[in-house]
């Protein structure tokens, strides 16, 4: 019988992709940003991008830091593009919810900080559901 590699566990060939120096990098970005875990972090990617997109995860994220979130200094601090268009752990419309409410909170209670933190905590959550 003829085996097809789409009907193969990728995992181990994921996980080899995430071993390099630049993906290690990319990881500990992730991990320092969002208080989570490099394993979680790992699990997380292999879990929810296909090959192509973890083979690319560092350019990816350099893109990011270049152009990501443009002119919206909320949604940068929060990594609002980065956790859905260019590297997609979360769903846009439950990140959109946060960065919004964020904002409102920004405004209401004048709590900077206090609203940033609230918000990567809530992310944090998402990024670990």
């Amino acid at each position: 019988m003829v085996e097809y590699l789409y009907e193969k566990d990728l995992r181990g060939m994921q996980f080899n992709i995430l071993a390099s120096t630049r993906h290690e990098w990319v990881i500990a970005e992730l991990s320092s940003r969002y208080g989570v875990r490099k394993p979680e972090i790992r699990s997380r990617l292999i879990e929810r991008l296909d090959m192509i997109l973890l083979e690319n995860l560092p350019a990816r994220y350099e893109v990011w830091l270049d152009h990501g979130d443009g002119e919206d200094p909320i949604a940068r601090e929060l990594g609002v593009e980065l956790l859905t268009v260019y590297i997609p752990l979360v769903e846009d419309t439950r990140m959109q919810d946060i960065a919004q409410e964020t904002r409102v909170r920004i405004v209401e209670d004048g709590a900077h900080d206090d609203a940033i933190a609230e918000g990567l905590a809530r992310v944090r959550e998402m990024i670990r559901s």
